[in-house]
């Protein structure tokens, strides 16, 4: 009789663990298709690029992309994008589709960033800054190639209320002024080492959620604030988000591992 109790309780276990196991499966499934959906999901309200003129590129070398661009003609003006009520809707519908992003052109990745935030549209516009640069290398008279250079550095920075995102890699001062934001991000870009600095906010601080898109190799726990090692970094569409109240000259930084690259993949 024992060893058929024994026996009885023995099975109960191992249908309740297989059960249990089951249900993590599902639940952890669950999870992923949650966080997938919210990568791909458009942003309730869209995002608009910080104005290439609120980015003063401070490298201090001949590669310095806007003394270069001056050296063709120093009338050019950076053209913007923009999103219309309608085209945010249209990019929102592509958005859902998930198309090819090496496929799409610099005016569509432009768009299909401020309707999604996402870290992977903002990678393939570094890519296609890239290419501009090295166009401009190539010709340096270029006209054309001077004005597709320019246009992309308005792609260094965008907001939404309190939200700003830190897209692109480029060593400058971002100046931000919108309704709900007013400071400075310098974005120093140094060897080994990416670093920002904060400052231009009220003497009690300031409400900011900062998004950063980190590089291939940098891990969110892999970045310090001021000094100390972040707790419970926050990942949110490839984007490191940093929510607090701010306080002028703070400081966020990582290092760059051997061999990493500050293009996103």
């Amino acid at each position: 009789m024992c060893r058929l109790v024994s026996s009885a309780c023995a099975a109960a276990f191992a249908v309740f663990a297989r059960r249990a196991v089951v249900g993590a499966l599902i639940l952890l499934a669950a999870v992923f298709v949650a966080v997938e959906a919210q990568a791909d999901s458009p942003l309730r309200r869209p995002l608009t690029f910080l104005p290439a003129g609120a980015i003063l590129v401070v490298d201090p070398t001949p590669a310095n992309a806007v003394q270069r661009i001056l050296r063709v003609s120093p009338y050019l003006a950076p053209q913007a994008d923009t999103l219309t009520a309608h085209s945010a809707r249209a990019f929102r519908r592509l958005a859902k589709r998930q198309p090819d992003l090496a496929r799409c052109s610099a005016d569509t990745l432009a768009r299909l960033f401020l309707v999604t935030g996402d870290a992977r549209v903002a990678a393939a516009l570094d890519s296609v800054r890239l290419r501009r640069d090295s166009l401009l290398s190539a010709a340096p008279s270029d006209r054309a190639a001077a004005q597709a250079l320019l246009n992309s550095l308005g792609w260094v920075a965008a907001a939404e209320g309190t939200d700003l995102y830190v897209n692109l890699p480029v060593d400058c001062m971002i100046n931000v002024s919108t309704p709900a934001l007013h400071c400075t991000v310098d974005q120093i870009c140094e060897t080994g080492r990416v670093k920002y600095r904060l400052a231009g906010f009220p003497a009690d601080g300031s409400r900011l959620r900062l998004h950063l898109r980190l590089p291939a190799g940098v891990a969110a726990d892999d970045v310090f604030l001021n000094g100390r090692r972040l707790l419970d970094p926050r990942m949110e569409r490839g984007y490191l988000v940093v929510d607090r109240a701010w306080r002028n000259n703070e400081e966020i930084y990582y290092d760059l591992p051997e061999r990493a690259t500050l293009l996103g993949d």
